[in-house]
């Protein structure tokens, strides 16, 4: 390995260590599965330190590496059927680091559907503003708050 490749690594890790926590949420709550979220995590941080030296800006480096993180989620749950067993429920909470979680709002966020559940997710379990959303699924900002009001009043229906 160069000394160049030494010091991208060295700056890729710095900055994603961080923030691992927060991308492995986003993966387990997408893929629904702690060994998928696992390896979809891994498939994202390796294109990451691949591409890394394209990236322009590393003040977008949580946005950019979420986009990549969800692509690989993406590419992971083609192949698994959308109706998947709820067994990931404990694994979110221990990912979450608390243990008090409300499995019944995770079982909702679970239910609504793929789109709804990836705004949510990336707002509440990734921790990304509306601002950051939009721009790691390159969408409007209008489009990010109406999805996320639509998804938070699905939640509150099957909540109540």
């Amino acid at each position: 390995m160069s000394s160049t490749d030494t010091c991208i690594q060295s700056n890729f890790e710095t900055l994603y260590l961080p923030i691992h926590s927060a991308l492995f949420r986003t993966a387990l709550m997408m893929t629904r599965n702690r060994h998928t979220a696992e390896d979809a995590l891994q498939d994202a941080v390796t294109k990451g330190l691949k591409s890394f030296s394209k990236l322009r800006n590393q003040n977008h480096f949580k946005t950019w590496m979420t986009r990549i993180v969800i692509n690989a989620c993406h590419d992971v749950t083609k192949k698994q059927p959308d109706d998947m067993p709820l067994d990931y429920i404990e694994d979110i909470a221990h990912a979450r680091g608390d243990h008090v979680i409300e499995f019944e709002v995770i079982d909702a966020v679970a239910q609504l559907d793929s789109k709804a559940r990836e705004i949510v997710t990336l707002r509440f379990w990734a921790g990304l503003s509306l601002e950051e959303i939009a721009k790691t699924k390159a969408l409007p900002l209008g489009t990010v708050k109406s999805r996320l009001s639509r998804a938070l009043d699905k939640l509150r229906t099957a909540l109540s």
